[in-house]
């Protein structure tokens, strides 16, 4: 009698939860996101879906109550309530049931995630009808990114002058901002959910090898890492030298993650001297972490340099007494030739402590008689003392940049980006031709030759290339000829790819990062509508041509242009006017406004809230906050 007591009980309060909740029908797709940002809807199928839904307790979700998706599981015949998580199984839709009272002003977040996939996240506010009425069916799209990077942003060596004693790697690996932008951008919600931050990271793979003298690999080892978004990771390795002598250290890293179709790797190549016995009165200086204030600069102006010096005096190594003292960098400029055109020396002062990096500024000037062309700037660093009397080792850091010259009839576009000279088998070879052009025009690509299945993006430069198992093989060699062109004059560069099985290059770490950086609104009423400016800021390595604002409000059907075909140059930055009229019929509370800055090489979001006032009231009021 008390089972079937229980029975009818759990039957009333099923029936009950039913009728107040309604549902909504959902297509579960697969979406993508290209090189540029640019989001593309398929009709490909995604079954084995997870959802899990929250009430939002702000404006745009950033705090989350308690979930609102209450599954009924059987547990030994009796009814329980589950973990507020469903799955779609091997269906491709999926049927969510929502309360049919509104629990918060601010909506519900809800997030669709699955394996390999960038999370799809909705802020939907359905309420007031019943499960007899039914919405839908809407389309869920989770995505893939079809290209990633994974940046080292810091590398530096510990303990690299003694036999028998461990040499730390210190490293901080991130992903780069089209990465970020792929993953954050998944929807309106603030708040990523504890059970779901592994789905909000990218799986990279961070790779030491120690190459010696004789070209042997000494060392080798590699850390899967989970880098989250807006996080870096730190990574370390550690080796024991056996012998002395000069040794090759290679760093590389690769997003290894199934939400991104391509990856491609990032390297950083230093040298390290191992010395044979413990020294007295020797000198020793390392440099690092170099940073231009723009990788094409004119002859006659000045180039920003910064970098991370330690520069040091052991005069007893084994009680450790290590005095910090002044050091030299000498800068060069050398032609494609490496031959030396220019030379300058800068003294710097010595570091406040032996062990802490500090970073110094230069301002390099070019001088007015450099021809126009590509140059390697080399860095060297030694100590500056009277005491480094046995040894002073020197280390050297390199970058390339390119020198321009404008001229009264135009100037040619110059590509600056090296080429990667090698592929693996039955892998994608990827490479991002860079170009600048003095007079700011638009520039087109073209390969006129190029091994089978190689292609290359007109607008970007973007270079791939399948290395087919049955096409291909290893040892062979295959010229390659591109071209880019402003509509009137060309620049042309060639080279061979050589196939083998295992790839390791140095990737130049440039990015192309504009953004906005701040906003000044007027007004935010229906009268005057949504007026004021926004700063632009361009933060990447190049000149950015034919960038285009657009500004929309969804809630409200909104799209406007702001501006268009601007041209920014390097560190440059604007101030871009807003004026967007709002219905009149608009209510009064606060808006999310998405602002899209793109170009054919980069594409940013940058969200904001404005409170738009209705001007059929008194009280004027206006809040904006980033």
């Amino acid at each position: 009698m008390k089972k079937l007591f229980s029975l009818i009980l759990c039957l009333f309060l099923i029936a009950s939860f039913v009728d107040a909740t309604r549902f909504v029908n959902y297509n579960l797709r697969e979406g993508k996101i290209d090189i540029n940002g640019n989001f593309i809807a398929t009709d490909i199928p995604v079954n084995n879906v997870n959802v899990v839904g929250y009430v939002c307790l702000d404006e745009g979700c950033k705090t989350l109550g308690k979930k609102i998706f209450i599954k009924q599981v059987r547990e030994d015949g009796d009814l329980t309530l589950g973990d507020g998580i469903l799955n779609s199984g091997l269906n491709s839709e999926i049927q969510l049931f929502y309360p049919s009272q509104l629990l918060s002003n601010f909506g519900y977040a809800v997030y669709y995630y699955k394996n390999g996939f960038i999370p799809w996240e909705a802020n939907p506010n359905w309420f007031g009808t019943t499960e007899n009425d039914p919405q839908g069916p809407f389309n869920v799209y989770l995505t893939k990114k079809d290209f990633c990077t994974s940046k080292i942003t810091e590398f530096n060596i510990q303990n690299s002058e003694r036999v028998n004693t461990p040499v730390v790697f210190n490293v901080k690996a991130d992903v780069d901002s089209k990465t970020k932008a792929a993953i954050s951008h998944a929807g309106p919600l603030g708040a990523v959910p504890e059970e779901l931050k592994e789905h909000y990271s990218i799986k990279t793979l961070v790779t030491l090898d120690i190459i010696n003298e004789d070209g042997i690999n000494v060392y080798s080892d590699e850390q899967q890492v989970l880098i989250g978004f807006g996080n870096e990771e730190n990574i370390k390795f550690e080796f024991i030298p056996g012998d002395s002598g000069n040794y090759n250290v290679l760093l590389g890293t690769r997003v290894t993650d199934e939400k991104c179709s391509l990856s491609q790797n990032d390297f950083v190549e230093k040298e390290i001297t191992i010395l044979e016995k413990n020294p007295l009165e020797m000198c020793y200086t390392d440099i690092g972490n170099l940073e231009l204030s723009s990788f094409n600069v004119r002859a006659g102006h000045n180039l920003l340099i910064k970098l991370d010096k330690v520069s040091n005096f052991q005069e007893d190594i084994q009680n450790e007494v290590i005095i910090p003292v002044k050091s030299l960098i000498n800068a060069e400029l050398l032609n494609e030739f490496g031959e030396t055109v220019y030379t300058e020396l800068f003294k710097l002062e010595a570091n406040t402590n032996s062990k802490d990096v500090e970073k110094f500024a230069l301002s390099f000037t070019v001088p007015e008689f450099i021809e126009q062309g590509n140059y390697e700037l080399r860095l060297t660093g030694e100590s500056d003392d009277e005491r480094c009397s046995l040894e002073n080792k020197k280390d050297v850091i390199t970058e390339r940049i390119f020198v321009e010259k404008r001229s009264i009839f135009g100037n040619a576009p110059q590509i600056i980006s090296k080429p990667i000279r090698t592929a693996a088998l039955d892998s994608n070879y990827i490479y991002d031709v860079e170009a600048v052009d003095a007079d700011n025009d638009v520039l087109k690509y073209k390969l006129l030759s190029g091994p089978e299945g190689m292609i290359i993006d007109q607008n970007t430069g973007l270079i791939t290339w399948h290395v087919d198992v049955e096409k291909f093989k290893v040892g062979e060699r295959h010229f390659v000829l591109l071209i880019v062109g402003d509509g009137l004059f060309l620049d042309a560069q060639f080279f061979f790819i050589t196939i083998n099985g295992d790839v390791i290059e140095k990737k130049e770490k440039r990015e192309h990062d504009f953004r906005v950086r701040g906003m000044d609104l007027e007004f935010s009423d229906t009268e005057n509508g949504i007026v004021g400016f926004l700063s632009l800021k361009n933060d990447g390595d190049f000149k950015e041509n034919n960038v285009n604002i657009y500004a929309d409000i969804y809630e409200l059907g909104l799209h406007e242009v702001l501006i268009s075909n601007i041209n920014l140059g390097t560190r440059d930055s604007i101030w871009v006017p807003i004026d967007m009229q709002v219905p009149s019929s608009t209510k009064e509370r606060e808006y999310l406004v998405n602002v899209i800055i793109e170009n054919s090489k980069y594409r940013e979001e940058h969200k904001f809230i404005v409170f738009i006032e209705n001007k059929n009231k008194d009280l004027v009021r206006v809040i904006t906050r980033a």
